[in-house]
C-alpha cells in the first residue's frame, strides 16, 4: 500500500500527484507558533510563592537533575543495577547503600573541583575502575599485584 495521496506532518503538509512526484509545502504557521516558545520551560510547583520564590522552583528543578544525573552515573559507571525487592528492609537498605554511593560521588566532585581539576568526576570515576589489585601466587608466595 503506498502513501496517502494527501497529509500532514508536524511541521510540513505533503501530497503525491498523478504522476507520482510529491509535492510539500512548510506549515509556516506552526513553526512560527512553536518558534515562540523555544528557550520556555514550564515548570510547576505545589508551593505557594511566599514558600518558594520563583527563582527557587527553577533551582529546585536543576537540582532534581542533578540527582537525575547522579543515578545515572550509579546505575552505569558504579554498576548499581535494578534490584527488585520484596522486603521493606531490603529495599531502604538498598536505596541507603544508592544514597551512600552518591554521597561520596558528590563529595569526591567537591573535593576534585576545589584542588582545580579539570576533569570531571564521572571521568575520573571510570579512570579509577581500571585499576585493580589482586594477589598473585607464585611457588607458593602471595604478591600483591596492580595490573
Amino acid at each position: 500500500m503506498g502513501p496517502p495521496h494527501g497529509s500532514e506532518l508536524k511541521y510540513f503538509a505533503y501530497a503525491v500527484d498523478p504522476q507520482g512526484k510529491i509535492q510539500w509545502s512548510r506549515r509556516a504557521e506552526v513553526v512560527d507558533q512553536e518558534g515562540r516558545l523555544d528557550g520556555l520551560y514550564v515548570l510547576g510547583t505545589n508551593a505557594s510563592a511566599e514558600q518558594i520564590p520563583s527563582a527557587g522552583v527553577l533551582g529546585h528543578s536543576k537540582n532534581l537533575l542533578e540527582v537525575e544525573d547522579a543515578f545515572c552515573h550509579l546505575k552505569s559507571y558504579m554498576d548499581v543495577r535494578p534490584v527488585f525487592h520484596w522486603r521493606p528492609d531490603r529495599v531502604r537498605n538498598h536505596v541507603r547503600i544508592c544514597f551512600l554511593a552518591y554521597w561520596l560521588r558528590a563529595k569526591l566532585g567537591v573535593q576534585w573541583r576545589a584542588k582545580d581539576q579539570k576533569i570531571e568526576v564521572h571521568n575520573l570515576l571510570r579512570q579509577l575502575q581500571a585499576i585493580r589489585l589482586g594477589q598473585l601466587a607464585v611457588e607458593g608466595k602471595c604478591r600483591s599485584r596492580r595490573w
